[in-house]
């Protein structure tokens, strides 16, 4: 089986995604071969990384490929807080790399994969663009900071929102239906009104028109199992097998595990597992302001999950 795997990065997240990479190829099925292309838009040489990890992962059948798109992307998108223009390169990697693949599987670098991605490679999104996952946090079109413009795009305010961290994408039915086309116009228009750019436009041009995979392929870790997180919107009994056997840890939000020591529970055990397989010689920071977000969330978060949605929500998550 061949794979065609799609991330966006820089060099502030070239750790985690080693981390991802290293993750998925452990559990890969050892024939399959993966070719993965990494975006970036920093315009400086990455060809001494990509040749090291080519020869780092080589002997599983894997290689990488780095597609520097500075210039491809405009600089006039919404961006404000911690966002930076390399998030928007998903909207374009299916029409820029067509060349190289009929279908793609995107994936976020903040991740850790513990199941064969084959199966997820198997998934067949019928007549729809792509496959994705219900977002735990933002779970409906018309939760707040999803869309808040949905009457005006006769979106159903009980359509699901999904989060686009993983997508699986085919490539001909993408660039017929012009969801980058739609994406991009929908920023345009709404570019005041936006929360969560490129995931929010991709919700809006694709209109309930996506496969819905099960959440253990997304499964967030800073919220799910959590006693807070409303679950009234999700499918019960996905959430909960998700819960006993997740494939994809997605580490979305403040709290990386790749920084910060400090922070508890299960998913943070299986990241800094998979961190110390892949880089053994990884330092964290063990700095006060890692400590206090860790006491947070431990301790403190339960109580106070409203106020920090309501902040969130003022910041538009940012």
């Amino acid at each position: 089986m061949d794979i065609s795997l799609v991330s966006t990065i820089n060099t502030n997240y070239r750790v985690p995604f080693e981390i991802l990479a290293s993750s998925l190829i452990r559990a890969k099925h050892e024939s399959t071969v993966i070719e993965w292309h990494v975006c970036t838009d920093e315009g400086c040489d990455w060809d001494t990384w990509r040749m090291e990890m080519d020869r780092r992962h080589r002997s599983q059948n894997v290689s990488f490929r780095v597609h520097d798109l500075q210039g491809t992307i405009s600089r006039s998108l919404p961006l404000r807080g911690r966002a930076r223009p390399i998030m928007y390169a998903r909207l374009f990697a299916p029409e820029l790399l067509a060349s190289h693949a009929a279908r793609m599987l995107y994936l976020d670098a903040d991740m850790i994969v513990l199941h064969p991605i084959e199966e997820l490679w198997a998934v067949d999104p019928a007549s729809s663009p792509c496959a994705c996952c219900q977002d735990l946090a933002i779970p409906t079109v018309s939760s707040p900071m999803a869309i808040r413009d949905y009457p005006e795009l006769n979106l159903n305010p009980h359509n699901a929102y999904f989060n686009a961290g993983v997508l699986l994408i085919d490539v001909r039915r993408w660039k017929e239906k012009a969801v980058t086309e739609r994406a991009l116009a929908y920023l345009n228009t709404y570019s005041e009104a936006v929360n969560l750019f490129d995931q929010e436009a991709l919700n809006a041009a694709l209109g309930g028109d996506w496969h819905r995979v099960s959440y253990r392929w997304n499964l967030i870790a800073s919220v799910a199992g959590r006693s807070f997180l409303d679950t009234t919107p999700l499918d019960s009994a996905d959430y909960q097998a998700s819960l006993r056997q997740p494939h994809i840890l997605h580490y979305a939000g403040t709290l990386k595990p790749w920084l910060n020591p400090f922070l508890k529970g299960r998913w943070f055990d299986l990241y800094r597992a998979a961190a110390m397989q892949a880089l053994p010689q990884h330092k964290f920071c063990r700095s006060l302001k890692h400590l206090a977000h860790a006491v947070y969330d431990a301790s403190v978060r339960r109580w106070s999950y409203p106020m920090e949605r309501a902040l969130w929500q003022a910041r538009r998550g940012f």
